[in-house]
């Protein structure tokens, strides 16, 4: 995907007609960006037609910050929904859109856990009912997307944002583990903790070997090793594991590796603000 005259110019078309959409009627019927040309129903009581808008240089979805006032603090939430408030046409083919961002509403909590740019993060598995006006607007050039999506026109409420809870503050590193094994069956490995979040599992048999060798991972995705023949390494990795198991056989030896990618909490006192 890439931005050219003609997208921005449709983007600019699509953003106009939006807001007129939604300036004529504050009971706007079930408009998508399809059929925007079409009469307006009335009496369906919507009054919003959210958007979201792809960057032109990552060709990920935008994803607008909103600061506000909480508590006599200021706090910042994040969305990749917004209200076309206006558009501000510079040149008959560019423009300018002051966008409202909107702020996704949970039934449990109204500011969905995210990732960067993953647009789906702040949807999946989440049930968001509605989406709040939080009067915070953003005024940003149109040549800077090159694509829009359309949400079903929802009714759309001016509601303070919500201040997110405190994270759990985790750092991630990694740790390696090595060993040798014997004859017999073994577990080479197990967790003490649950902050283990992804493991990566090596086993070399040694070339002196006289058999195969097997080895076991339990995990939330269980590994089975296949046989590892004398002088050959087999690496799988899974998350969440719990313990790692090697079966050799009599006449075998070898070496094992294990990385893993682990979460630990953090003191927030040396996180800076609080």
């Amino acid at each position: 995907m890439s931005c050219n005259h003609n997208s921005t110019q449709c983007i600019c078309k699509t953003l106009k007609e939006i807001a007129k959409a939604q300036s004529l009627t504050n009971e706007v019927h079930q408009i998508h960006c399809q059929n925007l040309n079409s009469p307006l129903e009335m009496g369906a009581n919507f009054n919003t037609i959210p958007i979201m808008l792809i960057c032109q240089s990552t060709c990920d979805f935008f994803i607008g910050s909103g600061v506000f006032e909480s508590n006599e603090a200021f706090e910042c939430f994040k969305t990749p929904v917004f209200r076309v408030s206006k558009v501000i046409e510079e040149h008959d083919d560019q423009c300018c859109v002051e966008l409202e961002l909107l702020q996704p509403h949970c039934e449990t909590w109204s500011n969905p856990s995210y990732h960067d740019h993953d647009v789906c993060s702040f949807f999946s598995g989440k049930k968001v009912k509605k989406f709040i006006r939080t009067g915070i607007c953003l005024r940003v050039d149109v040549s800077c997307f090159c694509g829009i999506e359309c949400l079903p026109a929802v009714k759309a409420h001016h509601e303070k944002p919500v201040s997110p809870p405190p994270h759990k503050k985790v750092k991630i590193f990694q740790e390696e583990i090595c060993g040798n094994f014997g004859p017999g069956t073994q577990t080479v490995w197990e967790a003490i903790s649950v902050d283990n979040i992804q493991g990566t599992f090596q086993i070399f048999n040694s070339a002196q070997s006289t058999s195969s060798v097997e080895g076991f991972v339990e995990a939330s995705k269980p590994i089975i090793f296949p046989t590892v023949p004398p002088g050959s390494t087999i690496t799988r990795s899974t998350t969440f594991p719990t313990s790692f198991t090697i079966n050799a056989p009599k006449g075998t030896n070898g070496k094992y590796c294990i990385i893993l990618t682990k979460l630990i909490p953090v003191n927030p006192h040396h996180m800076g603000c609080e």
